[in-house]
């Protein structure tokens, strides 16, 4: 008699063989599903090879594809065509995976840099980390919320800490002056990086408001659009040495100041 398999595959069984004398005959492997007919896991098998590396770079090119709203688990599976069960043998949900997705971004961020004073190698890292930022608008957003933090990050703050007591800060000075610094990477990153189109319209919308009662701003007016390029560089630089000035600061043992500052737009030197 013939007995159903599990999935609809069929095996062949003998009754007892001793009436024909015959031996049983042997089991033969199913038969390959046909194309068309789902299994336990539908169309898609559990993926060989898959690793928590393999899960983040999907997700890092669903979401510079379809932005932070289009990152679920199940359209991180549809990018590797696999169950989204499987996924989660890798990482636990999606909060887990947006912070594995912020520490390999984060995994770039520069640390060893050249530079001949210590303020020279901080503007050099906060201008390599804006550059690997904007390439990856959605992690101001995901930064601002303050639920996600890499601990790849950790050593890029160490660096620029220890450059900046290096250049003769004390340290509740030297905090703050990474703070500003922070602050002002990450706001001009969601201003001008985030979502572009969205700075472009506003930019449109206020040379559009009439400032001739307000001579200053009318003068600045075409300076704070940022139109003529990114002027990250420049204001780097501007706020470390408004910082170390402020703060009443010579140039400490090899510190030295930082070069003299770039034209709006540019960027500083080469060391």
């Amino acid at each position: 008699m013939w007995a159903q398999g599990e999935d609809g595959d069929t095996a062949g069984t003998a009754e007892s063989g001793a009436e024909s004398g015959a031996e049983p005959p042997a089991r033969t492997e199913p038969a390959t599903r046909p194309s068309g007919v789902l299994g336990r896991y539908g169309h898609r098998r559990p993926r060989r090879g898959l690793t928590p590396q393999v899960v983040v770079d999907a997700a890092l090119r669903v979401v510079a594809r379809d932005g932070l709203d289009g990152l679920t688990m199940r359209a991180v599976a549809a990018e590797l065509n696999t169950a989204t069960t499987s996924l989660y043998r890798h990482i636990a949900d999606r909060d887990a995976l947006l912070t594995a997705m912020l520490a390999s971004v984060a995994s770039g961020l520069p640390v060893t840099v050249s530079g001949r004073t210590p303020l020279e190698r901080v503007a050099a890292r906060l201008i390599g980390a804006h550059d690997l930022l904007a390439d990856w608008p959605w992690v101001p957003f995901v930064l601002v919320t303050g639920q996600y933090v890499a601990a790849e990050s950790l050593a890029f703050d160490e660096a620029n800490l220890a450059d900046l007591l290096a250049a003769g800060l004390d340290m509740p000075a030297a905090a703050l002056a990474y703070r500003s610094c922070w602050h002002l990477l990450v706001g001009e990153l969601l201003d001008q990086h985030a979502a572009p189109a969205a700075a472009a319209a506003r930019r449109l919308r206020r040379a559009a408001i009439p400032v001739a009662d307000l001579p200053v701003l009318a003068q600045a007016g075409p300076l704070l659009t940022d139109a003529g390029g990114d002027s990250f560089a420049h204001g780097v630089a501007l706020l470390l040495r408004a910082v170390v000035t402020g703060a009443g600061v010579g140039a400490g043992p090899g510190a030295g100041p930082l070069r003299p500052l770039p034209s709006p737009g540019a960027r500083p030197p080469g060391p």
